[in-house]
């Protein structure tokens, strides 16, 4: 081989192999993303990237603000969108989606971190950021009136409904304007999960509406993101609460029926509802056993404010008219139980706890709108009527005594 030859075969093989090692470096390179930021106020803080996972939060990398109060992180993109958080050791939270190799940048300062930010790409990051607002008022919302229930200004009753009409406006305002609105979007998929003091706002194996809220966004994501996992976890628990809802109902249905039936043969027998409840002592008392005696039957909150001075017109009257016939069967919707069982103790009177409190039925069967709700009952086991005006209580008693 001549030397022109050697060198011809030595740069061949110098090319191969800088072909080969260009071609491992390009097959071990992945697509990244950028995040990138200017904090005022933080040079020297330390700054986390969360990837907020499926299976909870996931810590990717973290940096130290620099001395320009800056940070740049560098993270693998997936192959569908990601939702991720910035954090501080505060635990204040910029919450965004990636979408795919993109740069997100953003704006804020150290002491309002989370509060008051700007982010770009705005586009579904924008949303999730009013819907981070939304969340956090609400949660401030909700802390209050944990705040009242714990010193004892708002009864369990009341606390019970104020949460629940907090939570459904809420709710109500998600799906009305971020979920219904835009179903195809990635800020509707992170609406779904929002929580708050670690109540899941969003579940569709427990609420029908819930149900159509996941079956709207699936659908959108199953068809742009077929083979994410998150596709395929949501098109799961929208049909795990569809299959749900269907069984729910058909046992409502039936229920439904079963009490009409039976509610109509208790009223031609007995004249009442029947109501079958255990004392503090896990001792039963129904209705129907105080045939023969005039029965004032009250649903309460021993827990409320008017409690106290409720029981005392109560014990007034009981002991005017014990002695002639006069019962009263008081049933507690606490969810205190040791509370109840304690307030309770010296009460003369059949005192009972339905554990279902203000979800039981019994409430619907009794048209219990109010709390303290009272109902009369004569010595012939017949309803008599639902006493709304506390001045004509005793009066209506003494008539059927």
């Amino acid at each position: 081989m001549t030397n022109k030859q050697t060198n011809h075969m030595k740069k061949l093989h110098w090319g191969i192999a800088s072909l080969i090692t260009a071609c491992l470096f390009s097959c071990n390179s992945k697509p990244e993303f950028c995040v990138k930021g200017d904090v005022i106020n933080g040079q020297g803080e330390t700054i986390y990237l969360v990837a907020s996972k499926q299976q909870g939060p996931i810590l990717v990398d973290s940096t130290i603000i620099d001395a320009n109060n800056t940070f740049t992180f560098n993270a693998q993109s997936t192959n569908a969108p990601e939702f991720y958080r910035l954090q501080t050791k505060s635990n204040q939270i910029i919450n965004f989606v990636v979408d795919s190799t993109e740069t997100i940048r953003i704006q804020t300062d150290y002491n309002t971190f989370g509060g008051d930010y700007k982010i770009t790409p705005t586009k579904n990051n924008q949303e999730i950021k009013a819907l981070t607002h939304l969340q956090m008022n609400l949660q401030q919302q909700m802390n209050k009136l944990n705040q009242k229930a714990k010193t004892k200004h708002l009864g369990t009753f009341i606390y019970q409904e104020e949460m629940n009409k907090l939570i459904s406006a809420y709710k109500e305002n998600i799906r009305r304007n971020y979920i219904f609105k835009a179903p195809n979007t990635l800020f509707a998929y992170f609406a779904l999960f929002q929580s708050a003091n670690g109540y899941t706002l969003f579940n569709a194996l427990n609420s029908k509406q819930d149900a159509k809220c996941f079956g709207a966004v699936a659908t959108s994501f199953s068809y742009k993101y077929p083979n994410s996992s998150r596709a395929k976890s949501l098109t799961s628990i929208t049909l795990q609460g569809l299959q749900k809802m269907r069984i729910a109902n058909r046992q409502a249905e039936a229920a439904k029926a079963q009490r009409k039936n039976s509610s109509k043969i208790k009223i031609e027998e007995t004249g009442i509802i029947n109501l079958k409840l255990k004392d503090r002592d896990g001792v039963f008392h129904q209705l129907t056993d105080l045939k023969g005696k005039t029965v004032l039957l009250d649903f309460t909150v021993y827990e409320s404010n008017n409690s106290t001075p409720h029981n005392f017109m109560l014990r007034d009257l009981y002991d005017k008219y014990a002695a002639k016939g006069f019962e009263i069967y008081q049933v507690s919707l606490d969810n205190d139980l040791h509370f109840w069982k304690t307030i309770t103790d010296k009460l003369p009177w059949i005192t009972v706890h339905d554990p279902h409190g203000i979800y039981s039925t019994n409430l619907k069967l009794y048209n219990v709108k109010n709390i303290p709700s009272l109902h009369l009952i004569n010595k012939e086991n017949e309803y008599v009527k639902h006493i709304t005006d506390l001045k004509t209580l005793e009066k209506e008693i003494k008539k059927q005594l």
